[in-house]
């Protein structure tokens, strides 16, 4: 695959949950602008995605995504035990991970679902990509809004779509509103 082509690579891990398997997507934003939607958006694609019980398993996946896209770490929870274990038997042979910036619920991930298959058509998922199936559940509202660790699959595709969204590239440090100065 030619990563050249995308501007931003983001990976996103969401950690197995009860009988929910363990998550991991890959998202790439085009370098190209298209000019034929309003407001010259670009486009996201899965480009990579895993699914795994097998914890092991996971963890190679992670790496092998980190080498393959040259992704510096994931976002996903560190303090997760499942990470914890890994640190501790691996060593430094486990990806890195980093948590986003912006609190993310399910609420704003499906806000931003919608926005990018509904609205501008701007997130294209590949044709063996188990997210849509995810996703059919998410926009059925049959999942808990409170708890977004409970579906890894969300998690994992979560966490890069809304950094993407809410970071303009080189602008990856959250934005903080000057809110010392008198505005009137």
């Amino acid at each position: 695959m030619d990563i050249s082509r995308y501007r931003r690579i983001f990976a996103g891990i969401g950690w197995p949950y009860a009988d929910q398997t363990g998550f991991i997507a890959v998202l790439g934003e085009d370098k190209k602008k298209d000019h034929t939607l309003p407001y010259s958006p670009r486009h996201y694609r899965i480009l990579a995605e895993a699914e795994s019980s097998d914890i092991e398993q996971l963890r190679r996946d992670g790496l092998r995504f980190q080498d393959d896209f040259h992704v510096k770490c994931l976002f996903g929870d560190p303090e997760n035990p499942i990470y914890q274990l890994w640190r501790r038997k691996y060593g430094s042979d486990v990806v890195d991970l980093m948590l986003p910036a912006d609190d993310i619920d399910l609420n704003l991930l499906t806000q931003l679902v919608k926005r990018n298959t509904q609205v501008r058509k701007t997130l294209h998922f590949g044709a063996e990509s188990k997210l849509p199936g995810y996703l059919m559940m998410l926009m059925e509202e049959k999942v808990d809004m409170d708890r977004m660790e409970r579906y890894p699959a969300l998690t994992a595709l979560g966490y890069p779509l809304v950094h993407m969204e809410m970071r303009a590239k080189g602008n990856e440090e959250p934005f903080k509103p000057d809110r010392t100065k008198n505005r009137f």
